[in-house]
C-alpha cells in the first residue's frame, strides 16, 4: 500500500511540474527596422530579413541566431546585388547590441525605428 501511495504521490508531483508547452524563449531582439545614418537599412521579421540600400532590396532571405552570430540564407531571385553568387550562402555574420545599437559584422550599426 505504501508503495502505490508513493507512487501516485511522484507521478501528481511529476506532472504538477509541466508547464502546459510554454516555452521560456526570449523575445526576438531584432524584429524591428534598422537604420545607421547613411540610409542602409536591415528589415526583420521573426524569420526574414532584407538590407535596403536607396530604398531597393540589396538582398533578402531567411535568418537564425544564436548568442554571437546571426546566419542568413539568401534568396538569390529576389535580390537586386548584382554579385551575390560570388558570396557564400548562408552569409555568418557576427553581433552585438550595445545600448540601443544593432552592430552587425563590424560593418553596420544602427538604431531600431520606433514603429
Amino acid at each position: 500500500m505504501k508503495k502505490l501511495i508513493f507512487a501516485l504521490s511522484l507521478a501528481l508531483f511529476l506532472f504538477s511540474c509541466d508547464n502546459g508547452g510554454v516555452e521560456n524563449k526570449k523575445a526576438n531582439p531584432f524584429v524591428g527596422t534598422w537604420e545607421n545614418e547613411t540610409g542602409l537599412r536591415y528589415i526583420f521579421t521573426a524569420t526574414n530579413v532584407q538590407q535596403l540600400t536607396d530604398e531597393k532590396v540589396y538582398w533578402s532571405g531567411t535568418y537564425t541566431y544564436n548568442e554571437t552570430n546571426l546566419t542568413v540564407t539568401t534568396n538569390y531571385r529576389d535580390s537586386d546585388f548584382q554579385n551575390l553568387e560570388m558570396y557564400p550562402n548562408p552569409f555568418v555574420f557576427s553581433y552585438r547590441f550595445e545600448n540601443d545599437i544593432l552592430i552587425i559584422g563590424g560593418l553596420f550599426a544602427g538604431r531600431k525605428i520606433p514603429q
